[in-house]
């Protein structure tokens, strides 16, 4: 699994490999298993949904990974959500806005999946 940033406008961009994958600009901070569900930065710091792809679909883990340099390199909880059918799966974020900036003032100090 790995992290890729898109730099510049619609016409003129620029992709970028930060963590693991190909030819990546740092090593992969989930080598063996992982794929990202919904991401969403909060003052500077990026946050994702991890299926740890750690058994056969539903059994598998759920957890919440961060980055405080750009994705660089990623932190991971220290709880889960746990494998098996009817559990919670978390996959997306509900986005406010660049870096969260615009969530409105009823919802304010609080991100929301």
């Amino acid at each position: 699994m790995g992290f890729a940033r898109i730099e510049g406008s619609p016409d003129d961009f620029l992709a970028r490999n930060v963590n693991g994958g190909k030819d990546s600009e740092h090593p992969a901070s989930f080598p063996d298993n992982g794929k990202t569900g919904g991401m969403v930065c909060v003052d500077g710091v990026l946050y994702a949904w991890l299926n740890m792809q750690d058994g056969q679909w539903p059994d598998v883990n759920h957890g919440l990974v961060w980055s405080s340099d750009l994705g660089i390199t990623w932190e991971t909880a220290s709880w889960v959500f746990p494998k098996g059918d009817r559990r919670l799966k978390p996959t997306a974020f509900v986005q406010f806005g660049q870096d969260h900036g615009a969530v409105p003032e009823h919802l304010a100090g609080f991100v929301y999946f």
